[in-house]
């Protein structure tokens, strides 16, 4: 991001919980809670990259258990377009930020330093991540290998993948028959766990290694 030219100082959860506090009490709307307003801001405003009024009443709030009226978000987006400015002023900014800037840098200027990204733990993996990964290499064939735990996604905001670029396919069992009807010509590997987690299967080894060495792919 430096060397992108930026010069803004990235700032903590604890920090932006408190900004978003002062901002809350600047514009009176005094309402909503420190919690409602840092998780909105992180799974929503700022994982989306939201800079209109317009923008932030359209989208989908996937994932926010506390609904929110029409009315309810427009107050809500007082504050955070309140931060939006407070940030500015101050010289900071958020890492979703920084993933956003630099994802339309590269799409811009098509200047990429990387052919290829691995990917652990992709089931943490944020929207504004992801969106800079597919900037970085989801273009390229084969240059985004991700490798996760489906079943722990649970713990994360739900969002689209193929919405930002990258199209990801889950075998529907770990039977040879299942994983093979995924296989193209752009997989590079068949990857999993000996025994799953969480839910504790154990894949038969030797026939999907046969089957996914008949397609010159190896298992990992």
């Amino acid at each position: 991001h430096k060397a992108r030219g930026g010069g803004e100082q990235p700032i903590s959860r604890e920090v932006l919980g408190d900004a978003l506090v002062r901002a809350a009490a600047e514009v009176g709307e005094g309402a909503f809670t420190r919690r409602f307003l840092l998780g909105e801001w992180q799974d929503v405003v700022d994982a989306w990259d939201l800079r209109t009024w317009e923008a932030y009443r359209d989208v989908k709030r996937l994932g926010r258990k506390t609904r929110l009226p029409e009315a309810a978000r427009e107050r809500a987006w007082r504050v955070f377009e309140a931060l939006q400015v407070m940030l500015e002023q101050r010289h900071e900014i958020t890492l979703a930020q920084v993933y956003h800037r630099l994802a339309n840098e590269f799409e811009s200027s098509g200047r990429i330093p990387y052919e290829h990204a691995v990917v652990d733990e992709a089931q943490d993996i944020s929207a504004p991540q992801l969106r800079f990964l597919a900037a970085v290499a989801g273009q390229r064939s084969n240059g985004l290998f991700f490798a996760g735990d489906l079943g722990q996604r649970i713990f994360q905001a739900p969002f689209s993948w193929k919405s930002l670029g990258v199209d990801v396919r889950f075998a529907a069992d770990d039977s040879p028959d299942a994983i093979e009807a995924l296989i193209d010509d752009r997989t590079v590997a068949v990857y999993l766990e000996a025994i799953g987690n969480p839910a504790g299967n154990i894949p038969d080894l030797e026939p999907i290694a046969v089957m996914a060495h008949r397609h010159g792919v190896p298992v990992i």
